[in-house]
């Protein structure tokens, strides 16, 4: 929750990190049932691991240059990526997580 994200590549021989620092964490909101007023959860610390056959085909499907993109990580279930390009386009993309 801190604002970094960590993608690290593990094989036999290699292990290789890249850090992006100074992220901006979203508030998440939801509507309470018992109350009309919005909540703000406070999220952990999270981990998926993703094929990057999957990944590589999301990264060069993108044939433009998007103002934003959004991840959304659910821990050991998924990845949910939002490519956002002038408030007019959102295209979204999701991987499951990899079983070990």
């Amino acid at each position: 929750m801190l604002g970094t994200l960590t993608l690290k590549i593990e094989a036999d021989s290699v292990s290789v990190c890249s850090y992006f620092r100074n992220l901006i964490n979203l508030p998440i909101r939801t509507s309470s049932s018992s109350s009309s007023n919005n909540i703000i959860l406070n999220g952990a610390d999270s981990s998926v691991r993703l094929s990057l056959k999957k990944l590589n085909e999301f990264i060069t499907a993108i044939q433009f240059q998007p103002n934003k993109i959004i991840c959304n990580f659910i821990d050991q279930k998924y990845a949910h990526f939002f490519v956002v390009h002038d408030d007019d386009l959102i295209l979204q993309y999701l991987i499951s997580s990899v079983m070990d």
